[in-house]
């Protein structure tokens, strides 16, 4: 299903007796004033509307599944931490948030934090001005799509212990790392995403296993894709271009795949795969050019994998 057809069909679901109930921060002209004021008044399936205003407000989703905030103009309708808080913490499933922007929650909070929430649905917002923009902890199955998501002090998107996600069409830039994935996330999806001029593109912790494919990783201050103890990674039809150090980095990344990636013009090495945890991965059909240190490096990762097909020019190999 794609993005629109996603945010459509959350925008249908509801019982019969589902209500739509308005906020808007001029008194009397809606249901309530707060978000969190109507958020506390919803039952499961409503959908709260939200009009143009500023909102400086903590809001917390923890009462029922299968809400819907939507605001009326993603640009104008603010939800603003304050710089003393998270803005908007969602723990339960099924929640859509679509057409705000998220700011401002203060440097150790985040604009939107998902906590052990399944399902859910966060699209086309602004998100700037935090900590980290999107934080995912323990929570599977969300679809983060079409989000602007700039100038955070932390990462973009955090995930933590996360299974099954999808993070697609979003446009990263100006944050620490740009997608950041900690312990244990397998099977989350990376695709078409503009990733640029953050500190890293994106950066891995300790067992994960993501398929990364169709995105623009560029111009970020180091790594363009740095991925540690993350076997059976799939990383495919990627351009990753103009990155402070080496475009893709692997350490411990057995079993995975590297193919069909534009791979050119970063100031480190173009691939490398560092340690005997690479083995069996699979390098082919890469276009590796004009890196500034060897196109592919592998240190101690050759051992049983397959290199082949790959456009390797004006640069170094070292295996």
């Amino acid at each position: 299903m794609t993005l629109a057809l996603a945010v459509a069909a959350a925008l249908l679901v509801g019982s019969a007796t589902a209500k739509t109930i308005t906020v808007d921060d001029d008194p009397g002209m809606a249901d309530y004033e707060h978000i969190q004021d109507a958020v506390n008044a919803a039952s499961p399936g409503d959908t709260i509307y939200v009009f143009e205003g500023l909102y400086i407000e903590h809001v917390v989703v923890d009462k029922w599944d299968s809400l819907q905030l939507i605001g009326d103009d993603r640009e104008n309708v603010v939800i603003d931490g304050g710089w003393s808080g998270t803005c908007l913490t969602i723990k339960k499933d099924n929640t859509t948030v679509t057409n705000f922007t998220v700011q401002s929650s203060g440097s150790s909070h985040t604009g939107i934090y998902i906590k052990d929430a399944d399902d859910c649905l966060v699209a086309n917002n602004t998100i700037n001005a935090n900590g980290d923009g999107i934080k995912l902890d323990g929570s599977n199955k969300n679809r983060i799509g079409n989000n602007k998501i700039t100038s955070n002090s932390g990462s973009g998107i955090y995930l933590n212990y996360c299974e099954y996600n999808e993070i697609m069409d979003n446009d990263i830039r100006d944050n620490s790392d740009g997608i950041y994935l900690d312990y244990s996330n397998i099977q989350n999806e990376i695709t078409h995403n503009d990733i640029t001029s953050n500190s890293n593109g994106i950066n891995s912790d300790m067992y994960c296993s993501s398929k990364i494919t169709n995105n623009n990783v560029t111009d970020n201050s180091k790594y363009g894709i740095y991925l540690y103890w993350c076997a059976s990674s799939q990383i495919t039809d990627n351009n990753i271009r103009g990155n402070g150090n080496t475009g893709i980095y692997l350490s411990a990344g057995q079993y995975s795949k590297i193919t069909n990636n534009k791979v050119i013009s970063n100031n480190g090495n173009g691939i490398c795969l560092s340690g005997d945890n690479n083995r069996n991965s699979k390098i082919t059909n890469n276009e590796i050019i004009s890196n500034n240190g060897y196109g592919l490096y592998l240190y101690d990762s050759e051992k049983e994998s397959e290199i082949a097909q790959n456009n390797i020019d004006l640069s170094l190999i070292h295996i």
